[in-house]
């Protein structure tokens, strides 16, 4: 039940790392909302995931130069 349970809990991590964009956020907030996505998928254990969050972070923070 605990397997499904985090199971469940990583899926709906990727849909909302999937559909979360920055939108009228700005980009403190935007930043925020991402870490703390960030956050939940490590207790998750979900590495390759952790590792398209970053990668994506450093790419929105690239363009912020």
């Amino acid at each position: 039940l605990i397997g499904a349970h985090t199971q469940s809990w990583v899926t709906s991590l990727k849909i909302e790392f999937h559909n979360t964009e920055k939108g009228t956020l700005k980009m403190e907030e935007y930043f925020i909302k991402m870490k703390n996505l960030l956050d939940n998928l490590k207790l998750a254990r979900s590495t390759s995931l952790v590792i398209s969050l970053f990668k994506l972070l450093l790419v929105y923070m690239s363009t912020m130069q």
